[in-house]
């Protein structure tokens, strides 16, 4: 059932409010058929007399990526019902929140993270204030990962628990390969932090950076060192994405390189500015002074092509 003006308006004002919070690159994620939804939520809440009926709207699904430490994030995934749903009780009535169980944190600890959480406790009707009482329930939730006290139980679990592998010693007396990949897009933070967690394991060197296009360099002590971290990548970090986005394209490779252009794999795109409607394609210019002083100059330019420079 088609939930009425006052409640769409509501439920909208959840929308908006998530995409003023969440301004960053990489912060918030609304897939296409939820762009649509708002848009077509949005005209006709601006002007109902001119649709003969009620559109036929989907949920709206948003992603968050919310910051633990510099390279540790976990996502919330939050649907936002735009039809009367069925949910169980004890949950907001419009509202259904779920966490992704991030790749650095262990499965006993990503339990008791559940067991954790703010409980609902809003009132169940499926009106302005089950919306109301979902919205302030959601920002709860927020405010709990964002708290200090959150952020330093997950990471003292997480080292706790897991192998170190900051402190990798990179192999010595070899020649170094150095690969350029090129990404359409790349946004998701968790994504790219499994890229700086996984590359240890291979000595690999280099940096990942965000946005409209995605950029990937990669050293390491073996020719076929990038592409086994690259498979590695697409089946674990990427397996919940559908193969046909998995879009990642090797640009340019140098062979037998005496040394490195640097110290560790690390994140770079809040590095950058950004410029675009959305923000989301990284100043390249910036990119390639950034390059240049590592002793890389004029490889953006094969990488990417003259035409990002025009």
């Amino acid at each position: 059932m088609t939930l009425s003006n006052d409640v769409l308006e509501a439920q909208k004002s959840i929308v908006d409010l998530l995409m003023s919070m969440f301004l960053g690159l990489g912060e918030l994620d609304l897939d296409d058929e939820s762009q649509t939804v708002l848009a077509v939520l949005t005209e006709y809440l601006d002007a109902p007399d001119s649709f003969e009926t009620v559109p036929a709207l989907a949920n709206i699904h948003v992603t968050i990526h919310l910051s633990i430490s510099s390279t540790r994030t976990i996502a919330l995934l939050v649907v936002i019902h735009l039809r009367s749903p069925s949910l169980k009780s004890g949950s907001p009535p419009l509202l259904e929140v779920s966490i992704k169980h991030p790749s650095w944190l262990p499965r006993t600890e990503y339990e008791r993270l559940l067991t954790s959480l703010p409980p609902y406790t809003g009132s169940s009707d499926r009106g302005i204030q089950g919306s109301e009482d979902g919205r302030d329930w959601l920002m709860q939730t927020i405010e709990y990962f964002d708290s200090e006290d959150t952020k330093k139980a997950l990471l003292t679990e997480q080292t706790s628990s897991l192998p170190v592998v900051d402190n990798v010693t990179l192999p010595r007396n070899t020649t170094i390969t150095r690969a350029w990949f090129y990404l359409p897009s790349l946004s998701t933070r968790s994504k790219r932090d499994d890229m700086v967690r996984l590359a240890p394991k291979y000595s690999i060197t280099g940096f990942v950076l965000a946005g409209k296009p995605g950029l990937l360099c990669i050293e390491a002590p073996s020719p076929s060192a990038p592409d086994a971290f690259i498979s590695e990548v697409k089946t674990v970090s990427w397996a919940d994405i559908p193969s046909h986005q998995k879009k990642i394209t090797e640009r340019h490779r140098e062979f037998n390189l005496p040394v490195r252009a640097f110290e560790d794999m690390r994140e770079v795109t809040e590095m950058i500015s950004t410029r675009g409607a959305r923000g989301n394609r990284g100043n390249m210019g910036e990119v390639r002074v950034f390059l240049e002083e590592k002793g890389l100059k004029g490889v953006l330019e094969i990488v990417l092509g003259a035409t990002e420079f025009k």
